[in-house]
C-alpha cells in the first residue's frame, strides 16, 4: 500500500570543504525536508565543521532532523551507521534520544537491525542514480509488514521518488537537485 505521506530526506554530497556546505543552505532553506543525511569525505578542518554547523542550525529551525553518515562523534539530532553490526556501539555513542538509522541490504539484517532498536530502516544506496528492483522489492516488503520506519534511497527523477513513494517508503533519500 502507497504512503502518500512519505516526505524528503535530503543526502548531501561528501562534504570536502566548508564551500560544500555552504552551497547546500540554500536547497535546506528552500526544500520541505524531514532529516538531512550530512556526508563527509573525510576528518572535517575547523572551517567545514562551522559550514556544517550553520547547514544544522538552519535544518533545524525548519524543523528537520540532521544525521551524521556514520559520524556518532558529532553533534546532530543522530547517526546513520552503514551495518547491523556498528548499531550498539552507535547506540551507546549518541545515547537513547537520538535517532540511529541503519543501512540494511537483506530483508535479515532489516530485521536484525529493527529488533535492536534501530530509529529507521535504510534500503538502498544514497550514490545510485536509481532505485533497483531489488531496494523496491525490500521497501514494499517492509511497508507491507513492519512498522519501524524505512528510508528508500537512489532517488535520482521525480518518477523514481514517485516509485519508492508508491513501493512504501516513510521517507524518499534524495540529492540536493531533487530537494529544491
Amino acid at each position: 500500500m502507497a504512503k502518500a505521506e512519505a516526505t524528503l530526506y535530503l543526502a548531501t554530497p561528501r562534504l570536502v570543504d566548508a564551500a560544500d556546505a555552504d552551497a547546500l543552505h540554500d536547497v535546506a532553506g528552500r526544500a520541505d525536508l524531514a532529516c538531512v543525511l550530512v556526508r563527509l569525505a573525510a576528518e572535517p578542518d575547523a572551517r567545514l565543521q562551522q559550514a556544517v554547523a550553520r547547514l544544522r542550525q538552519l535544518a533545524q529551525a525548519r524543523d528537520a532532523a540532521v544525521v551524521m553518515d556514520g559520524r556518532s562523534d558529532a553533534a546532530a539530532d543522530g547517526v546513520q551507521v552503514a551495518a547491523v553490526g556498528d548499531y550498539a556501539a552507535a547506540r551507546r555513542a549518541v545515547g537513547a534520544g537520538a535517532i540511529v538509522g541503519v543501512a540494511c541490504a537483506t530483508r535479515h539484517e532489516a530485521m536484525e537491525a529493527a529488533e535492536q532498536g534501530a530509529d529507521y530502516i535504510l534500503f538502498g544506496d544514497p550514490d545510485d542514480p536509481a532505485p533497483g528492483e531489488r531496494t523496491l522489492a525490500l521497501v514494499e516488503w517492509w511497508a507491507s509488514l513492519m512498522t519501524v520506519p524505512c528510508v528508500a534511497a537512489g532517488a535520482a527523477t521525480p518518477d523514481d521518488v514517485a516509485r519508492l513513494r508508491a513501493a512504501g517508503a516513510d521517507f524518499v533519500m534524495v540529492g540536493p537537485e531533487l530537494a529544491a
